[in-house]
């Protein structure tokens, strides 16, 4: 098999991902209580550890969603105990590994230079960095998602059978922590059909990325849900049943923002608040840079039409379009579905935007890297640089959940669907 890595990439991977653990795992005892969305992971993970998970829909310890990403956290807290840092700590590292490893999807389309901003970026994006700071589970997916489309950009580099069994392989990992990963596993086609330069080999490769990763989602989740003292019929039944609660069930958060307004970061996820004293209140928000964030329709805008009016098409481009669209459209279709009574269905989350940002990030960093090579870009691109870091600075306080005052919050608070 080829060597994947050299030195100078090891060395830099390793750097990365040392700069984005650092992010995330720096005060992370800031919030030592169990917060949003843990309470119900955490203790589904303890009922896994302890062999007590029940497989009846509407029983109080059924878990909501496939079991691997429990294995992880009960993981956690075998190591650290039943504390902030056993809830959290995988994770702070599968949101720093996820940084590394989307370094080097990028170092693979495009540049190292470009990879080196993308990895900025994401390393200090409020989404991702909140999400990789809590007990949740979609850190867990983006990490095996990214993996998926670094071993299938290889494959399509190099023409490689290994490199499409490994991104079947983290595709069905993806599977096994949240469905929405299927949505990845479609991109993941979809690029390979319109990228893959040996016609003969296409059929091959859709066998890779679509009967694999079934067949290890089934393998991993039969084998865990048996662990966890079910058996292979009740788990067939608990997946059936959880799918269609999770489809159809009619749910409308109170933090609820249409998919519409997700690349116009027009509404938040608000995931701790608390008043501390008169003077000082404590907030942790899910949302974007908008320093970031407000550039993404006309990025993609240039980049579609560029890709159209040239005859020579990028790969790379099409590659991060795909992803981004197939990771983004079906919400929005589902969406839509919703509100034509198609069928019914639960509001959205604003976080539930994070596979597809990868893609734009990328998308991004490939023409701020073209435009270092401009005698403007030269001054513009840094300066730009420095104002998302800035951004970052100035929004930390309610990234890492630091105590402020209630003034200073609401400098921050740019847009009504921001903080609440």
């Amino acid at each position: 098999m080829e060597k994947i890595l050299s030195r100078r990439t090891l060395v830099i991977v390793l750097l990365v991902f040392t700069f984005a653990f650092l992010l995330r795992f720096l005060w992370l005892g800031n919030i030592t209580q169990i917060y949003f969305d843990e309470a119900k992971y955490l203790f589904d993970a303890v009922k896994y550890q302890q062999g007590m998970l029940s497989f009846e829909r509407y029983n109080a310890a059924v878990p909501q969603h496939p079991l691997l990403s429990l294995m992880f956290m009960q993981y956690g807290i075998s190591a650290f105990g039943f504390n902030y840092l056993g809830w959290r700590f995988f994770s702070v590292l599968f949101g720093a590994m996820s940084v590394a490893v989307f370094y080097l999807l990028v170092k693979k389309l495009f540049t190292e230079r470009a990879a080196l901003i993308a990895a900025l970026l994401l390393s200090v994006d409020f989404l991702h960095l909140a999400l990789s700071r809590i007990a949740m589970i979609d850190i867990y997916l983006i990490f095996f998602l990214l993996s998926a489309f670094y071993f299938l950009s290889r494959s399509l580099k190099h023409e490689r059978s290994e490199g499409l069994l490994l991104a079947g392989t983290f595709f069905g990992l993806a599977l096994a922590i949240q469905w929405p990963s299927a949505f990845g596993i479609l991109s993941g086609l979809i690029i390979y059909y319109a990228l893959s330069q040996d016609p003969k080999k296409i059929s091959k490769g859709l066998i890779r990325l679509l009967l694999y990763p079934a067949f290890l989602y089934i393998a991993v989740l039969l084998l865990l849900n048996l662990s966890a003292g079910t058996n292979a019929f009740s788990w067939m039944r608990f997946e059936i049943n959880n799918f269609m609660y999770h489809s159809v069930i009619l749910f409308q958060p109170a933090y609820n923002a249409s998919a519409l307004t997700w690349p116009l970061l027009l509404r938040s996820t608000p995931m701790f608040i608390s008043q501390m004293g008169e003077n000082l209140v404590r907030v942790v928000i899910a949302f974007g840079n908008p320093a970031v964030y407000w550039l993404m329709v006309p990025v993609f805008l240039f980049l579609i039409n560029e890709y159209q009016n040239r005859k020579e098409k990028d790969p790379s481009v099409l590659f991060v379009l795909i992803g981004f669209f197939g990771m983004y459209l079906p919400w929005l279709i589902y969406e839509a579905l919703v509100k034509l009574y198609v069928i019914a269905g639960r509001g959205l989350f604003f976080y539930y935007f994070l596979p597809a940002v990868p893609f734009y990030i990328a998308a991004l960093a490939s023409l701020l890297d073209r435009w270092l090579d401009t005698r403007v870009g030269r001054i513009v691109v840094p300066v730009y640089l420095a104002i998302v870091l800035a951004m970052f600075i100035y929004f930390s306080p309610i990234i890492y959940g630091f105590p402020v005052t209630p003034d200073y919050i609401s400098h921050l608070k740019w847009l009504p669907g921001w903080i609440p």
